[in-house]
């Protein structure tokens, strides 16, 4: 599990999302496919949280939004000042994604989150990646008026407003 930040004010609640390396998680069966379903057994230290040892996650509670993340991204960067310096970054990424997906493992790549609340498991792109992809999405809603900032500044002034 990803370690939570304490000082983050939207993820100090009892039934707060529990985030899993996709790689790592299936390597320990910490996650494992049963056909259409994931088996989720969390680690000994998360079974105390979530009061159960392992849980069957049938398709109406798993969301697979990792394909259209790493779309939208992609796109989102090709848009966005030729994407940059940030093209470096990614590239490699959506590489390393694609080659997944092509042979059907794209369950390896990115993290899943666990909302206990409601049993949901949620794949996403690796955190960094997700993050970039929330404020490249929303960029035209953080501009400022004048238009005088690159995104990268008005990504830095919005930081801590992505959840």
């Amino acid at each position: 599990m990803t370690k939570i930040k304490k000082n983050n004010p939207f993820l100090g609640y009892p039934t707060a999302p529990l985030i899993y390396q996709a790689e790592k998680a299936f390597k320990q069966a910490t996650l494992k496919l049963q056909g259409k379903n994931i088996l989720f057994r969390p680690p000994k230290a998360d079974v105390k949280i979530l009061g159960f040892k392992k849980k069957l996650i049938r398709p109406y509670n798993l969301y697979l939004s990792l394909s259209q993340e790493m779309e939208g991204l992609n796109e989102a960067l090709e848009d966005a000042e030729a994407g940059r310096g940030l093209r470096r970054v990614f590239d490699p990424e959506w590489e390393k994604f694609r080659q997944l997906r092509e042979i059907n493992k794209e369950h390896l790549y990115g993290v899943y989150v666990f909302y206990p609340a409601k049993g949901d498991l949620v794949q996403f792109a690796p955190e960094y990646l997700h993050r970039l992809n929330l404020v490249t999405s929303n960029a035209t809603l953080y501009q400022d008026p004048e238009y005088k900032m690159g995104w990268d500044k008005v990504r830095e002034i919005y930081d801590d407003l992505v959840i």
